[in-house]
């Protein structure tokens, strides 16, 4: 039973860390923010706040022509809100919706591969998105959210220079940058572009309530990745409903 609570909670959480770098990746918001740099892989540091509780995670983000990558090792996010008990807290009430088999205490192989490495492939050009799971060999394809594929942006933008600033080495343009949209929503971020890489942004702070994101990229390459990264590997199992990827790796475990 603790595996299925994990393995259902790692979705969640996954799904959750992607929403929040949402403002910064897929969709006319992210093309705002590196507007000028259409190609490009670096190494991403996220650090969240959410009502004083903290978590980080690495991951290499990869960008070419508007389709966009996201490789992440859940395993290794840290702070409270990714803690092994507060995942089983947060799934129980999952459990009962899908299975009422229960787990010996036997090594858990479904959990290396569910909470482990994870891939995910925005294409709006396709409209879909793809969920890698490369240790079990399979993907889930989804349909893109609509923000993600929408090629005109529905808000005013505004940028305002705060000044000059030397950031991992780089000399930096900081700006306050200003997103209205058609509601009369506002969203304000402060960004450091490096002059010595094309204006490339390569820091973020957002604050909105009480959620605090700091996103810094590192180690920057503007050359093209090359098209293969925005595929699904070849021989790896598809699905189309992330439960049945669950629930087929779980009927693996339990004939052991």
């Amino acid at each position: 039973m603790k595996t299925f609570r994990l393995i259902l909670a790692s979705a969640a959480f996954f799904c959750g860390l992607l929403q929040a770098h949402a403002q910064y990746v897929p969709g006319s918001n992210f093309v705002n923010f590196f507007a000028g740099n259409s190609n490009f892989s670096a190494r991403v540091e996220t650090h969240l706040e959410y009502k004083g509780e903290k978590s980080s995670s690495v991951a290499k983000y990869s960008r070419s022509e508007g389709k966009f990558r996201i490789d992440l090792d859940v395993a290794k996010i840290k702070g409270k809100p990714f803690e092994p008990a507060e995942i089983r807290d947060a799934s129980i009430g999952l459990v009962g919706m899908f299975t009422q088999q229960t787990l010996t205490n036997k090594p858990d192989p479904v959990i290396g591969g569910l909470l482990g490495k994870v891939t995910a492939i925005y294409r709006p050009d396709l409209k879909i998105t793809y969920l890698i799971y490369p240790e079990i060999k399979s993907y889930v394809e989804l349909p893109a959210n609509a923000s993600a594929t929408n090629a005109e942006p529905d808000y005013q933008t505004s940028i305002t220079e705060l000044g000059r600033e030397v950031v991992d080495g780089h000399a930096c343009i900081k700006n306050t940058v200003t997103l209205t949209d058609k509601n009369g929503n506002v969203d304000e971020s402060t960004v450091w572009n490096a002059t010595d890489l094309n204006n490339f942004t390569v820091k973020m702070e957002a604050r909105k309530q009480d959620f605090d994101a700091i996103v810094l990229f590192k180690d920057v390459s503007l050359k093209k990745p090359d098209d293969s990264q925005f595929e699904p590997p070849a021989g790896f199992k598809k699905y189309d409903v992330y439960i049945d990827m669950i629930l087929e790796e779980l009927k693996k475990y339990w004939r052991r």
